[in-house]
């Protein structure tokens, strides 16, 4: 890790400075004033550890990680048996972002990382996931790819990111399963810089009805919490303008854009 990324990160608790450090051969990320320290493992900072997590948080950390390794081969299942172009699809989510080159840009939730080879040359790419595996499985895409990205592991609700630090915010898939929605769509706005046009897209409630029962393990445990679904208009601050929701993919899918007041 960097200093120049460094640079970017607070404490994903108190959001207070966090100092590069080495001890033994080994780097981490200090808070200085509790002393608090956030392990950097093969260069990407760890935020949040299994037995911190909670709820929907720990369950689906667990979930993810078992399935990481066969993600993008069951993610191409999943558009065969939806009979979907889930590429055209996410190109079509994301042809709604204001991203361009030199731009500073964070998904959250990366998973595997399959929205970057979708978004333009020459940014700066920022990827966060809860899921250690799902990190790994998106570190190994990029070398394959030949692109570049800074990782990281934490929590949605709880990003580990100075205020107003990035042009482009996005969350692709999902949201539907966080522990506290409303809380993490406060912290894409608190990261994301004035006037920037934030980016949520998820399943609504006909693709997980008609779908998520057909696919072994995964898709099985999503149908068991398929409370909640969908676009939740309520979640978003009214002082966000330009809040505009379009349905995909014959209302299987949603996206909500916002922008954030300058």
């Amino acid at each position: 890790m960097d200093l120049k990324t460094a640079a970017l990160l607070c404490d994903p608790i108190t959001k207070e400075a966090l100092e590069l450090t080495e001890t033994g051969g080994k780097q981490f990320l200090r808070n200085r004033r509790s002393g608090r320290r956030y392990p950097v493992r093969d260069g990407i900072p760890v935020f949040v550890n299994a037995g911190e997590l909670a709820g929907r948080n720990r369950q689906f950390r667990r979930l993810y990680d078992t399935v990481a390794i066969f993600y993008d081969v069951q993610s191409h299942i999943y558009a065969i048996l939806s009979r979907q172009n889930l590429r055209r699809l996410r190109s079509g989510f994301l042809a709604e972002l204001e991203c361009r080159a030199g731009d500073r840009v964070l998904e959250v939730s990366v998973g595997t990382g399959l929205n970057l080879p979708l978004l333009p040359a020459g940014i700066d790419f920022y990827g966060l996931d809860l899921s250690w595996g799902m990190l790994e499985k998106c570190r190994r895409n990029l070398r394959r790819w030949g692109r570049e990205a800074e990782l990281f592991c934490a929590e949605g609700e709880n990003l580990p990111f100075r205020d107003e630090s990035f042009d482009v915010v996005f969350q692709l898939g999902g949201l539907n399963f966080f522990n506290d929605k409303e809380k993490a769509i406060r912290e894409m706005i608190r990261v994301a810089k004035p006037g920037t046009r934030l980016l949520i897209s998820d399943e609504n409630e006909k693709q997980i009805r008609e779908l998520y029962h057909k696919i072994p393990i995964l898709g099985r445990r999503l149908w068991s919490h398929r409370d909640g679904l969908g676009p939740q208009l309520e979640l978003i601050p009214k002082e966000m303008l330009e809040t505009t929701v379009r349905d995909h993919g014959d209302g299987r899918f949603y996206t909500l854009t916002f922008r954030k007041p300058a």
